[in-house]
C-alpha cells in the first residue's frame, strides 16, 4: 500500500493555473493602461497642436496689426475694414481686441493698448485662453429609482 501524504499531481496543476491567470489577467491590465495612454497622449498631442496653431495665427494678426500702425494714420478705419479686430476707448486710452478659434470650445483672446504716436506703437495687454462654451453641470445622480 501506498501512503500518500505530500502534495499530488493535481495540487500542482491547480497552482501552475492559477499563475497562468494571474499573468494573463496582469498582461491584459497592462495592455489596457497602456492602449487608454496611447489616446490621452494623442488627445494632448492635437491639443496642444491646435493651440500653437492658435498662437502663431494670432501672431500673423499682430503683424498685421503692427504694419498698420506704422504705415497709417487711420488705424481705426483700416483695422475695422479689415477685421481685424474691435477698437474701444476707455480712460483716454485706446483697446484692440481680437480672438483666434482653438476649437470649437475654446479662443485665444489678445488685447492691446494701442501708442500710435509712439515707437512702442502698442502693449499686449491680454494673450490668454477662453473658454466659449457654457458649462452645465450633471446634478442628476440615480441612486434610488421610485416606482409610481
Amino acid at each position: 500500500m501506498k501512503n500518500t501524504t505530500g502534495l499530488s499531481i493535481g495540487t500542482s496543476s491547480i497552482f501552475v493555473i492559477f499563475i497562468l491567470l494571474c499573468l494573463i489577467t496582469f498582461a491584459a491590465l497592462g495592455l489596457s493602461t497602456t492602449v487608454t495612454s496611447y489616446r490621452l497622449s494623442q488627445s494632448t498631442a492635437n491639443h496642444v497642436t491646435a493651440f500653437y496653431n492658435a498662437d502663431s495665427s494670432a501672431n500673423r494678426q499682430l503683424a498685421k496689426i503692427d504694419s498698420i500702425l506704422i504705415s497709417n494714420n487711420d488705424y481705426a478705419l483700416v483695422i475695422e475694414q479689415n477685421q481685424l479686430g474691435t477698437i474701444t476707448y476707455k480712460d483716454n486710452q485706446t483697446l484692440l481686441t481680437f480672438t483666434v478659434p482653438i476649437d470649437d470650445n475654446e479662443h485665444l483672446q489678445v488685447q492691446l493698448l494701442l501708442f500710435p504716436s509712439n515707437d512702442t506703437r502698442y502693449s499686449i495687454v491680454e494673450w490668454k485662453k477662453i473658454n466659449t462654451f457654457d458649462w452645465v453641470p450633471d446634478d442628476n445622480i440615480p441612486v434610488f429609482k421610485q416606482n409610481n
